[in-house]
């Protein structure tokens, strides 16, 4: 066979493996008339794998999970002394009601880099890792992965798409965070109304150039850095955010600086689209700016969602609405009202630091001379009660009889020609 042909002539050079599925079924026997059996193939390659696995420095294997199994079953008792990268991957094709708990003959020292997704693996006390990928597979034990965090000291790359962390032991109070002073990004995903891997956010640290990457296609939980000072240093230096609405994707907040990407499932677009901002909080926060796109508008986007995200970030002085007209309505009527019930029980606008917003008119059909009335309505009801917009900008140009009253309660109003 070629693989036997190569590794002869590969002679003693170190090794990277990867073993796929096929195009079409692997057929040991060329002069056989049957109809080829890709377990036997496999079975082939697992065994000249067998011969050269003290070579073997990365082994990636991507198959589904019965073809996976018995690859791992007749690798089981081969050693891999020098194995560096472990990738393992079902794909889409795994099942996520059958796992099997088993894995290769490794020397958890060695290894560097492990990528595990839709099959479960029997969690051994790895050490040393720089990259570690769990995916669509059970949790190990919160204590065993502890473990494996604490001894890789040069970790980079933390990637955890799994349900709750097993607590199967008693994890030891107070012990201060687990330093990771290395990690260059934190990728951590919820589902429906597990709360998923963000259970080990109070038990590490890591530095605030960390980016950090959050999805939620269930409800997210409270305020994510209440047990976790690294994130709330990272959350409180945040000052400039993108949110996109999408109804085929769903929300996405965005900051490029620090880097934190916040991305909440589809079902939130229709519920409460502000629901990220409640998980990461950003009490610093200078500029928000929405988008919406301009196929969305026929989405049922209430005053209400526009309300409730609004009191979620108090902070800003810079919004930005890249939105279609029908939401214009929505928000301005937001933003004029007020809803917030303060402690001493007077009630006061939403975001009362805002100076200067920004209208980017989406949609084919130009905003309507009654469209520009509301948000003078909104920009008087602001004036009036202390919270003047100083600026106001603008993609399409204000009729004159809305601007002369415009004048009146909003500092300056600029049109935007190149936005």
């Amino acid at each position: 066979m070629m693989m036997t042909a190569f590794l002869e002539r590969s002679q003693n050079i170190p090794l990277s493996i990867l073993l796929t599925k096929a195009a079409a079924p692997i057929q040991v026997d060329r002069n056989s008339t049957s109809t080829p059996n890709p377990v036997y193939g496999l079975l082939a390659l697992a065994s000249e794998l067998a011969d050269v696995s003290t070579r073997i420095i990365e082994l990636g294997v991507v198959l589904p999970q019965n073809l996976a199994q018995i690859v791992f079953e007749a690798l089981n008792d081969t050693p891999l002394p020098r194995l560096n990268k472990l990738w393992l991957d079902a794909g889409l094709e795994g099942n996520k009601s059958r796992y099997f708990n088993q894995l290769l003959n490794v020397n958890p020292m060695t290894v560097r880099t492990l990528h595990a997704r839709q099959l479960a693996i029997t969690w051994i006390p790895f050490e040393g890792l720089v990259r570690l990928e769990l995916s669509s597979g059970p949790s190990p034990a919160l204590p065993a992965l502890l473990h494996t965090l604490k001894h890789s000291p040069q970790l980079e790359f933390l990637q955890l798409r799994i349900p709750a962390l097993r607590e199967s032991d008693t994890v030891p109070e107070g012990q201060p965070p687990i330093e990771l002073a290395h990690l260059k990004e934190l990728l951590l995903s919820v589902e429906e109304s597990d709360p998923g891997a963000f259970g080990l956010l109070p038990y590490i640290a890591f530095p605030p150039t960390t980016e950090i990457d959050f999805h939620f296609t269930g409800q997210p939980p409270p305020c994510l850095y209440e047990k976790c000072e690294s994130l709330r240093q990272i959350a409180v230096s945040v000052k400039d955010v993108c949110m996109f609405v999408d109804p085929f994707r769903g929300v996405t907040i965005e900051s490029d600086d620090p880097v934190v990407t916040i991305d909440c499932g589809t079902v939130f677009v229709y519920l409460h689209f502000h629901a990220g901002l409640l998980a990461v909080p950003l009490p610093a926060l200078a500029h928000l700016s929405l988008s919406i796109p301009r196929w969305a508008d026929e989405l049922d986007i209430s005053q209400q969602q526009f309300a409730s995200l609004f009191s979620a970030v108090p902070s800003i002085t810079h919004l930005t609405l890249a939105v279609h007209a029908r939401y214009v309505e929505h928000a301005v009527a937001a933003l004029r009202t007020q809803e917030i019930v303060m402690e001493d029980g007077a009630e006061s606008m939403r975001c009362p630091a805002l100076r200067q917003l920004a209208l980017a008119w989406c949609g084919e059909e130009p905003p309507s001379v009654d469209d520009f009335w509301l948000v003078e309505r909104c920009c008087a009801a602001r004036a009036a009660a202390g919270v003047r917009i100083e600026v106001l900008e603008t993609t399409v140009a204000v009729p004159e009889l809305v601007m002369n009253s415009l004048r009146r309660s909003v500092g300056s109003v600029v049109v935007l020609d190149d936005y």
